[in-house]
C-alpha cells in the first residue's frame, strides 16, 4: 500500500509539471503571433477607409472638420463658400461637385488598396471608388494623403485638390477687391436682382473667413 501511494504521488506531480509545461509554450507562441491589430499597415488602412466618408463630395461632409487638417479643411471649405455670383448657370466652380461619385445621387463605394508611411506622421493612401449605380463599372483611383493631427490619422490632401481649392478662392477674392462680380450683376438687367443676394453671400463669406 505504501509503495501505490508513492507511485500515485509521483504521477500526479509529473501531470502538474506537463500541464504548466504545455499552458507556458502555448502563451509563448501567442507572444509571437503578430495580430492585425498590432499591425501598423491594418491599422493605417482601416484608418483611411473609415475617412473615405469625409472626403469632400458635392459638399462637406457633416463633421467633416473633425477628420480633416485645419490646412486642408479651410482650403476646401472656403472653395465651398466663397461665392461666384453666378446664378442660374454653371460657374467655374463646377469641379467642385465632382470630385468623386460625379452628377446624380449614387453613393461612392470606397476601397483601401495601399496604404504606406510617406513620414513619421504623413501617409499615402491609394483609394479605388466604384458607383453605386454601377457596382461592376470601372474602378476610379484616387490618392489621399493622411497626416497626424492632435493625435489622430485626418484627411490632408486628395487628389491635389488642397492647392486647387486655394488657387481658385484667390482668384476669387481678387475679383470681389476689383469689384469685377458687382459689376458685372450690376450690368444687365438680367442680374441686377442677384445683386442683393450675392452682396449678403459676400458678407457672410468675409464674416466667416475674413477680408
Amino acid at each position: 500500500m505504501k509503495r501505490l501511494r508513492i507511485t500515485g504521488l509521483c504521477l500526479a506531480v509529473f501531470l502538474s509539471v506537463a500541464a504548466s509545461f504545455a499552458v507556458s509554450s502555448c502563451r509563448g507562441k501567442s507572444t509571437f503571433k503578430p495580430s492585425s491589430s498590432s499591425d501598423p499597415t491594418a491599422a493605417l488602412e482601416k484608418a483611411a477607409l473609415e475617412l473615405c466618408r469625409y472626403i469632400p463630395d458635392h459638399g462637406m461632409a457633416k463633421g467633416a472638420e473633425r477628420h480633416m487638417t485645419k490646412d486642408f479643411y479651410e482650403a476646401v471649405a472656403q472653395a465651398f463658400d466663397a461665392p461666384e455670383g453666378v446664378y442660374g448657370e454653371i460657374g467655374e466652380g463646377e469641379w467642385l461637385l465632382y470630385l468623386v461619385s460625379g452628377n446624380g445621387d449614387s453613393e461612392p463605394r470606397f476601397e483601401v488598396i495601399s496604404a504606406e508611411m510617406s513620414s513619421p506622421k504623413t501617409a499615402t493612401v491609394t483609394i479605388g471608388i466604384t458607383d453605386s449605380f454601377d457596382p461592376d463599372g470601372e474602378v476610379g483611383i484616387h490618392e489621399m494623403i493622411l497626416a497626424l493631427e492632435d493625435g489622430k490619422w485626418k484627411i490632408d490632401d486628395f487628389d491635389s485638390i488642397k492647392q486647387r481649392c486655394r488657387w481658385y478662392v484667390a482668384r476669387l477674392r481678387e475679383r470681389y477687391s476689383s469689384g469685377e462680380i458687382l459689376r458685372s450683376l450690376q450690368s444687365s438687367e438680367y442680374t441686377r436682382d442677384y445683386v442683393e443676394e450675392f452682396t449678403r453671400e459676400l458678407d457672410e463669406f468675409y464674416r466667416k473667413w475674413g477680408k
